[in-house]
């Protein structure tokens, strides 16, 4: 083995113990918070607190207003899928006076209909030398109850590309490297098969987590590709 293939194994081996602990900070954070996982986070607190008129022809589902709605825009070289995630958990619960999200965004090609990127937009106070680290996990019934099982094959860290006064931004191809060195992971694939996306980042010191269901992405994904995208006849 050469120099430089040995130096690359180390990295990535003391990369995967890092990353490993914080794995574990995840699964803590979130194994209180079954019910916190099933009722995604509240990305638009005004439209999930608002009472409901009592002549509106539209009754507003519940889990539908917690999990929030995919917003497009679309131009001749395609779509560009946005969401925010209201950061919240046990530790940190959520200042609905003043709330902090992180944004999702996904742009999708018009040529090919294949994703050109994903992009997290995280606080400008996180640790810029940390990143942000996110994963994915399904849901499975166990008993009476519901639990989030947190794929470890998924494990992230993403560097950010940038920082400003507003957000820090990771922002990668759709294909990224695991924690462990294991095949890339398939961003598209695992926000289509998985039932939740994870997040965890660092400021002054303490873990920051939050999680984002993705069955409006799935829901949103598939009818921006039967419209706008939907593949045009020669």
């Amino acid at each position: 083995m050469s120099i430089n293939a040995w130096s690359l194994k180390m990295r990535l081996l003391v990369k995967a113990i890092v990353l490993m602990g914080f794995i574990a900070i995840l699964a803590i954070g979130f194994k209180s918070s079954c019910a916190f996982s099933q009722k995604p986070v509240v990305t638009n607190p005004v439209q999930a607190v608002a009472p409901v008129k009592a002549d509106t022809t539209e009754q507003i589902d519940p889990i539908e207003a917690l999990a929030g709605k995919w917003d497009s825009k679309c131009s001749d070289k395609g779509c560009v899928m946005f969401t925010d995630v209201l950061i919240g958990d046990p530790d940190h619960p959520a200042d609905l006076e003043h709330p902090e999200y992180i944004t999702i965004a996904v742009a999708i090609n018009r040529s090919d209909r294949k994703p050109a990127y994903f992009a997290f937009y995280v606080p400008a106070d996180a640790d810029h030398s940390k990143g942000v680290i996110i994963t994915f996990a399904k849901t499975k019934r166990d008993g009476n109850h519901w639990k989030s099982d947190v794929d470890k094959n998924t494990v992230s860290q993403l560097d950010f590309n940038s920082c400003d006064q507003e957000s820090c931004v990771a922002r990668v191809h759709p294909e990224i490297l695991s924690s462990d060195g294991k095949p890339n992971i398939d961003l598209l694939e695992e926000f289509l098969n998985s039932d939740h996306i994870l997040f965890l980042y660092i400021k002054e010191g303490q873990p920051y987590r939050t999680i984002k269901a993705l069955f409006p992405f799935q829901r949103d994904y598939k009818h921006l590709m039967e419209t706008e995208l939907k593949p045009t006849t020669p």
